[in-house]
């Protein structure tokens, strides 16, 4: 099993998402580590998912306690920094082809010093290994 994250730079530009910065980053990262080992990313950009599925990450754990800290009941995250309105990625669970990403909605603020319908929460995930037969 392999735990691994990658670098956020501090300002974003055009050549910062899949394309740039965080593709060379994860592609940097995962080079040299066994393809058959399980691995875990730590991510702070929970909007980078579909990147996280294209290199087969078995597990992605994202925080951004930013995004949605002001939630609307039934709807999500109304509005987080860098991210606009209505983000898709603001808690839970998220699964696609074998890549399972859970969003911490955090304990902090950020540039709103209050939280409205977003509880903090602290997550415990538990792993099991499964006995091939």
């Amino acid at each position: 099993m392999h735990i691994v994250g990658i670098d956020e730079p501090a300002k974003t530009n055009d050549s910062y998402g899949e394309s740039g910065i965080i593709k060379e980053a994860l592609e940097d990262t995962l080079d040299g580590l066994d393809h058959d080992s399980f691995k875990i990313l730590l991510s702070h950009r929970p909007e980078f998912f579909s990147l996280d599925v294209q290199y087969s990450l078995e597990l992605v754990l994202s925080g951004n306690a930013h995004v949605g800290q002001v939630r609307i009941p039934f709807v999500g995250g109304l509005v987080a920094p860098n991210h606009g309105f209505f983000p898709k990625y603001t808690a839970g669970t998220h699964t696609k082809d074998n890549t399972v990403m859970i969003v911490n909605r955090g304990l902090g603020n950020s540039i709103i010093p209050f939280r409205i319908f977003n509880r903090p929460e602290i997550i415990e995930i538990q792993l099991e290994l499964l006995k091939s037969e």
